[in-house]
Formats: structure tokens, C-alpha cells, sequence
């Protein structure tokens, strides 16, 4: 039996944009959004360079974020306490608003309805782990083995693990590490 690339693709992209908006940490391997992030910033130079524009409809929310992370820094510096972890959030934030848009609109250019289709699958999937985590003692325990547990730990706990907040770790809300 032969995968056709369409198969291919849509796994790859289900899987691309869980890694992305759940941010699933995987032992040994960054954060799944550094790494796909990565992805996303030489597909956005690389339509950049290519002489893709930039969508207008991108201008208005990209302006709000900056005059916004001015303003935080702003806030920081007269603060004088400088948290580096509001530091890398407000990037992440800008990333996620101006330079994934960007590369996955120019990716899909004409056909921008596969985006929703890929972030519903990918929903999906992260549901299943959800509800077999939930269901399966044996599959929790497997797949908690393969997660960092790191932010987890350090928010919640040692006893965290063992609670319902080990299913944060399969990404559905993913815990923010100070």
C-alpha cells in the first residue's frame, strides 16, 4: 500500500500545528513551538525573499502588538525589574501574530481554508490523547513518560504528576514556567 503525498501532508500539518499551538515537550527535544516556530520563520523568508506581500489584513493586528510591547517595555523599564520570562512571551506573541500568519497564508495561498482544517485535526487528535489518557491507565503512563515534566514540576508540584494536572502536559492548556 502506497501513502499517497496528500496523506503525507495532511499528518504532517496536523501534527506541525499540534507541536505549534499546544506546544508539546518532548524529553531530549526543545518545546514543540521553538521548533516549529523555526519552521515557520524560514518559510516566511523564504516567501519574503520571494516576493510574496504581506497580507493587509495582517497590518492592523501587527501594530496593536507593537504598540503594545512598547508599552510593556516601557512599563519594564520604569519598573526596573526586568522579568525575562514577559520578555519571551511578548516575542512569542508577536511571532504568533505576524510571522505565522504570514508563512502559513503565503503556503496556502488560494486555499487558506486548509489551515482550519488543519488546526480542527489537530484539536482532534489532542482530544483523543486527552480522552485515552483518561480512559487508559497504561497509555497515560507511556505517554507521561515520553513529556518533560519540567514547567509541570515546577508550578504544581511533585505531586502534579499523579493528578489531573498531568493532562496540561499533553498540551490542552500548557502550563507557563516563571
Amino acid at each position: 500500500m502506497v501513502l499517497s503525498t496528500k496523506i503525507i501532508k495532511d499528518v504532517f500539518f496536523t501534527f506541525f500545528m499540534m507541536f505549534f499551538i499546544f506546544n508539546l515537550k518532548f524529553k531530549g527535544l526543545p518545546p514543540g513551538f521553538v521548533i516549529t516556530s523555526a519552521i515557520l520563520l524560514v518559510m516566511a523568508l523564504y516567501y519574503l525573499f520571494k516576493g510574496y506581500s504581506v497580507p493587509k489584513q495582517l497590518f492592523k493586528p501587527i501594530g496593536f502588538i507593537f504598540v503594545f510591547i512598547v508599552s510593556v517595555f516601557m512599563s519594564v523599564i520604569s519598573s526596573g525589574n526586568l522579568d525575562y520570562f514577559l520578555i519571551g512571551l511578548l516575542f512569542g506573541v508577536f511571532f504568533i501574530i505576524s510571522v505565522a500568519p504570514y508563512a502559513l497564508v503565503s503556503y496556502f495561498k488560494g486555499r487558506e481554508i486548509e489551515i482550519i482544517k488543519y488546526v480542527a485535526f489537530a484539536g482532534i487528535v489532542n482530544a483523543f490523547f486527552i480522552i485515552s489518557m483518561f480512559l487508559f491507565l497504561d497509555f497515560k503512563i507511556f505517554y507521561l513518560s515520553l513529556l518533560s515534566k519540567v514547567d509541570l514540576l515546577h508550578v504544581k508540584g511533585e505531586g502534579a504528576v499523579d493528578s489531573l494536572y498531568s493532562l496540561r502536559l499533553v498540551g490542552l492548556t500548557p502550563p507557563l514556567s516563571h
